[in-house]
């Protein structure tokens, strides 16, 4: 008598992400608020806010915790597409920076209470220009307002580390005529019409 041919074996189920180290809502809840703390921050004109360098160091550590559960899921062979939401919204991130779109954004919204201020200010005749007690101009935290050749300046609270920072009107442009024992070395980028942003040592 022929012997039965061996049963065949059950097929093995197909390997599934581990819950445990795919990155669920909760990480990716974190990291949005923290991505929109670090926009804020670079929206300035000057350097980072304070504030910002701790966000820094928050999204850090959001990296090494995503490396760390897609380094288990690979030697488990359990990757999952949630893995992808991460570095492709670091990668949108980085491109919003470094075309500088959260400045750009932040200042089109406050450009028209700058403007007011200058109208209000070209009919002063003082040096320094009275901004008020709340000393913020749209969305910008500014100390003080100075009549300068051609225009004004606005310094942004938060500055750059040990410089100024801030916002220039400027008629005709940066020019030299604006350098003083004060306003050392300042450095300009156009925002468009007259509107600069500035750094300057003092």
């Amino acid at each position: 008598m022929a012997a039965d041919p061996p049963s065949p074996e059950p097929p093995q189920p197909t390997p599934t992400a581990d819950a445990s180290t795919v990155p669920r809502w909760r990480f990716h809840l974190v990291v949005t608020l923290l991505t929109g703390c670090l926009l804020w921050a670079v929206s300035v004109p000057g350097a980072v806010l304070p504030a910002g360098y701790f966000v820094l160091l928050g999204l850090c550590a959001a990296a090494v915790i995503w490396a760390a559960r897609l380094v288990i899921a690979l030697r488990n062979r359990t990757p999952s597409w949630s893995f992808a939401v991460a570095p492709i919204g670091a990668l949108i991130v980085l491109v919003l920076v470094v075309m500088t779109v959260p400045l750009q954004m932040r200042w089109g919204l406050s450009k028209p209470a700058f403007d007011a201020v200058v109208e209000d200010a070209a009919l002063a005749t003082s040096e320094q220009v009275d901004i008020g007690k709340t000393s913020w101009i749209g969305l910008y935290h500014i100390s003080r307002v100075t009549r300068v050749p051609g225009g004004f300046v606005f310094y942004e609270a938060n500055g750059s580390l040990f410089d100024h920072a801030g916002f220039a009107y400027l008629r005709d442009g940066p020019t030299p005529r604006l350098e003083n024992g004060s306003f050392e070395s300042p450095t300009f980028r156009h925002l468009g019409g007259p509107w600069y942003t500035f750094t300057a040592s003092w």
